[in-house]
């Protein structure tokens, strides 16, 4: 089987790059399409059930095939391309990431098991990846530049347990915030109790 790297969507992709990683036994080991196997205890599939052009939708179906409890810590990494002047900051509030520059708005979220986004912040694109390789984000809530902001979707795994996170990203030409944190809300209640 054949994988694609997450961040070559069509659509938002051409405007903004979102890559995702899980930190499993110390490590961040990135998340690619299909089927991801760790330690042959856990399974991660990722598909995408949803792509327009001003959103796109991510769904890992996650399997703890292991009779020991099993923490989860999904890393998001969101940005937009490098070439292009930029702002992001976190909403606290609403449990979001915003990017934002010339071509419009973005917001950036996720649930897993009911609970949203647990760590969140703005780094610096050329060593994001060293500050958070001990598993933690620092708390650093708005950034300008060649930064991009990041966030983590937590949980734990109970033994042969089976559970679903989403992450998305919507997007607003005329950076209208209000459209984009309702769309946030409806989603989020949706998905928090959805069957799957």
């Amino acid at each position: 089987m054949t994988y694609t790297r997450i961040n070559n969507l069509p659509d938002l992709s051409k405007l903004s790059n979102i890559e995702y990683f899980i930190f499993f036994k110390g490590k961040l080991i990135p998340i690619l399409s299909g089927r991801n196997i760790l330690a042959n205890s856990l399974y991660i599939y990722c598909q995408f059930p949803l792509q327009t052009e001003k959103f796109n939708l991510t769904q890992f179906t996650i399997i703890n095939k292991s009779n020991i409890y099993v923490p989860i810590k999904i890393f998001v990494k969101c940005g937009l391309h490098t070439f292009e002047k930029k702002y992001v900051f976190v909403s606290p509030k609403e449990d979001v990431i915003f990017l934002s520059n010339r071509d419009g708005l973005f917001l950036n979220s996720g649930i897993i098991k009911h609970s949203s986004i647990s760590q969140y912040g703005v780094l610096k694109r050329s060593d994001y990846n060293e500050k958070i390789r001990q598993g933690k984000i620092p708390l650093y809530p708005i950034g300008t530049g060649d930064v991009v902001g990041l966030f983590t979707l937590e949980t734990v795994l109970k033994p042969y347990e089976r559970t679903v996170a989403n992450t998305w990203v919507m997007y607003s030409e005329n950076h209208n915030n209000k459209n984009l944190i309702k769309w946030d809300r409806t989603l989020k209640s949706r998905l928090a109790f959805s069957k799957k």
